[in-house]
């Protein structure tokens, strides 16, 4: 231990209640420990595991007044009193208010080890990582950020989890517990994000930790061959980089990849963020290849998987054979370690890749600022095309699942109360022929109208976003169109916002707003404190959010309708404006009937009925 952590040991053990541990040295304790020390009191519960093993080793319950610490470990599988403490912690949740830091891990956990907690378990459960997650968006949720914030031992206790375990957990359950205390008061004043939190956060809870605990079955055979496809994408970056600057150039290593773009290529140096009147460090990340691929005017879609054939096609365009190579392999190699490895295994014996049974990505609803469910461990939504073959149902079973249309527009069109796109939205006609129409006025051939649609879809985006028209030259068409007049950019948004007066009108408001408050609300109430020290950022943070925190409350609240509904369907992932459903594959009509109405039932958007039509999907066990 050292002497910092001795002096903040001395400090916690000074402000920490009595300390009781299980099992005791003697039975009679037993009935004088147990929970009646917590007759209608909050309490915390908080266990730490084995980070190697996972094996659970404490389970820590306590306030301010008093902690209990029951040493799992001290009860083997088949002892009578394992099941004692079992049945007298669900007894225990039954009757006192319970407030936890991060619930989904320590239920699962609790779960894992017999614990037959289910949301009916509780009479009152609470989450202070997910309650601040609504609060602060922008800001971190761990209990150390957490406890700086509302907290009243020495933050620096969460060092001491190796040298004071005891004092450790203790201090983190009395932590919770004060933490939660200054939430509540919040709340308090903010009753919107507090019903955010109640009606979705603490509902979805459940839903993730179904998620989580099932799975979702791996395609043996699909993760293997696109291993192999990919690996091979990396070789052939490897020796496209090679022959292209004569020399054994590692295509993997950053510094020599910076060598040979700033100083034998010349390119202008890209480099990282820096604080306000500091250079930022010279990059050769994702971004900066791409800022570079268009320096050069290569042109692609952002969906196009990169190729060893599209690269060709790109240099003979006038592309650079370097950036095309460090693209390629960056492709393959985010391929393989992001989304392709979780789903394989290597056996040790022979080094062969195999697919795994199934996965086990985590469920995060407390990470994104416009308050999206993300995934990772893989991150799911980004499955697409040939990878999200990588799994599938179960034997028996069937995913069903929808894609919300142009929904992030629709919520603009409304909240701006912008007629042209009301009357667009409520006529039925295709949402982008006539802003696309305004943008090109004179009809051209199929193949340019084509061009037109994909490019002026992405750029109405690009508007919606707050970004500048003249930046939209990375856009692909965007020189077969304009060629490298910026001022053809900038006439195409004025054009497009010609058609729509409501929208620079709405954005006005929204950015009085931020200035004002620091604070904007979705249709639906959840709240973004804007943080940024930048007033261009926090305008633009803030009108995004009313269109993808709107998307998340209705991506949040459309999936607890449909588990309500139908509790035999299981939530398998979703995306930002889409989700996958796995039901039995003889309940797919009924499942069908009450899906529809739910996913595109009417809600209140600005004084507005709207409806948020939805194309729906299909997938069969392989």
């Amino acid at each position: 231990m050292t002497p910092e952590q001795a002096s903040v040991l001395e400090l916690v053990r000074a402000a920490l209640p009595p300390v009781w541990t299980l099992p005791a040295a003697n039975n009679d304790e037993w009935d004088i420990v147990s929970f009646t020390k917590f007759p209608n009191q909050t309490v915390c519960i908080d266990l730490e595991w084995d980070e190697q093993t996972g094996a659970l080793e404490t389970i820590g319950i306590g306030n301010p007044r008093f902690c209990l610490q029951i040493d799992w470990r001290r009860y083997p599988e088949g002892d009578y009193a394992r099941e004692i403490v079992q049945q007298a912690l669900l007894e225990l949740i039954a009757r006192v208010p319970v407030v936890m830091q991060n619930a989904d891990g320590d239920i699962r956990k609790l779960r894992a080890n017999g614990f037959k907690v289910e949301a009916s378990s509780f009479r009152q459960l609470d989450d202070t990582m997910l309650a601040h997650a609504v609060l602060h968006s922008e800001e971190d949720h761990d209990l150390g950020y957490l406890s700086a914030e509302y907290g009243k031992l020495p933050p620096a206790y969460k060092d001491l989890r190796k040298v004071a375990p005891v004092e450790y957990n203790a201090a983190d359950l009395v932590t919770t517990c004060v933490v939660w205390e200054g939430i509540e008061r919040e709340f308090a004043s903010d009753r919107q994000a507090e019903a955010i939190y109640r009606t979705q956060s603490l509902p979805f809870l459940w839903l993730a930790i179904e998620q989580e605990e099932i799975g979702i079955r791996v395609v043996s055979g699909v993760p293997e061959v696109l291993y192999a496809v990919n690996d091979l994408k990396r070789t052939q970056a490897r020796l496209l980089a090679r022959a292209h600057c004569g020399w054994p150039v590692n295509i993997a290593s950053p510094d020599q990849v910076k060598h040979v773009l700033y100083t034998l290529e010349r390119f202008p140096v890209q480099r990282e963020k820096a604080a306000w009147g500091e250079e930022g460090k010279a990059t050769s990340n994702k971004d900066a290849i791409s800022a570079l691929r268009r320096h050069v005017g290569t042109e692609w879609e952002p969906d196009e998987e990169p190729t060893l054939e599209s690269a060709w096609a790109n240099i003979e365009a006038g592309g650079n054979a370097f950036l095309e190579a460090r693209h390629l392999f960056t492709g393959a190699q985010q391929a393989i370690s992001h989304y392709i490895e979780p789903c394989l295994e290597t056996h040790v014996l022979t080094g062969e890749k195999r697919a795994v049974a199934r996965i086990y990505p985590e469920c995060r609803i407390h990470v994104q600022a416009s308050g999206r469910v993300g995934y990772v461990g893989p991150a799911l939504p980004q499955l697409k095309g040939k990878l999200l073959d990588q799994i599938g149902p179960d034997p028996g079973y069937v995913w069903r699942g929808h894609d919300w249309k142009q929904i992030e527009p629709r919520i603009l069109a409304y909240e701006a109360n912008d007629p042209v796109s009301i009357e667009i939205d409520r006529s039925g006609t295709d949402f982008y022929t006539p802003n696309i129409r305004a943008i090109f006025p004179e009809v051209g051939s199929p193949e340019l109208e084509a061009l037109r649609r994909r490019w002026g879809k992405a750029f109405i985006l690009r508007i919606h976003y707050r970004g500048k028209p003249e930046n939209a030259g990375d856009i692909p068409g965007t020189r077969a169109l304009f060629g490298n007049d910026t001022q053809r950019l900038v006439d195409a948004s004025e054009a497009y916002l010609a058609l729509h007066p409501a929208y620079p009108v709405f954005w006005a408001k929204v950015d009085a707003e931020a200035d004002s408050t620091g604070l904007v609300r979705t249709f639906m109430g959840r709240p973004r404190r804007l943080t940024s020290p930048w007033p261009g950022a926090r305008r633009r943070e803030a009108s995004n959010h009313k269109m993808q925190g709107g998307v998340a409350d209705i991506w949040i609240t459309t999936a607890l309708l449909v588990k309500q509904a139908m509790p035999w369907a299981r939530l398998v992932f979703g995306a930002y404006d889409s989700m996958w459903w796995q039901i039995p594959e003889d309940r797919q009509i009924e499942f069908l009937g009450l899906y529809a109405p739910i996913v595109e039932r009417p809600l209140m958007v600005n004084g507005h009925s709207v409806s948020f039509p939805a194309d729906y999907k299909f997938k069969e066990a392989a």
